[in-house]
């Protein structure tokens, strides 16, 4: 939160992408897509996406040191896992609960071709997530959803996956 609060943009410029509609992770319009990390001698980390779903990497890839993106780094596929998925058609709010019961802070999660974002926290009701690129391009918001908005937000797409690291970390 101290280096995206809610309210800022997940963009080299600070602001918005100038791009935004044709956005990709190759484009130098603003949208972040590689990081490099000052902890590794500014290693060059590709997030290999744009938007919602480079921020979902960039916060997984800060939170537990890869990225998971098997394609991209086959090397991490041993290092993380999916809690499941659900299709268009298995979306119900009590599926949804389901896939839902154990996950952890951090969680990456990916409707299936339409927005990625990371779980902060669940209660019986719904869960916290923070994510970019919701209403405003680029913007960094923290949002809570019920089960039942999630559900419907989106029925139509699915869950592609809940990724979670094999070493969750013990500490807070």
């Amino acid at each position: 939160f101290s280096e995206y609060p809610v309210g800022s943009f997940f963009s080299d410029t600070g602001k918005a992408c100038t791009c935004h509609a044709t956005c990709n992770y190759y484009d130098d319009c603003g949208c972040i897509n590689t990081y490099y990390d000052p902890e590794k001698n500014g290693e060059e980390v590709r997030l290999y996406s744009s938007q919602c779903m480079a921020f979902s990497h960039y916060m997984f890839y800060k939170l537990f040191g890869f990225v998971d993106r098997e394609w991209a780094y086959p090397q991490n596929v041993g290092k993380f896992y999916s809690l499941g998925s659900l299709s268009a058609s298995q979306m119900t709010v009590e599926n949804v609960k389901k896939l839902f019961q154990d996950v952890k802070t951090g969680a990456n999660v990916r409707a299936t071709n339409k927005h990625s974002f990371i779980v902060l926290s669940t209660d019986e009701n719904g869960l916290y997530v923070y994510h970019a690129n919701t209403g405003v391009a680029c913007q960094v918001d923290c949002w809570y959803w019920t089960w039942e908005e999630l559900t419907q937000k989106y029925k139509s797409y699915g869950i592609q996956y809940v990724h979670l690291p094999i070493n969750y970390p013990e500490s807070s």
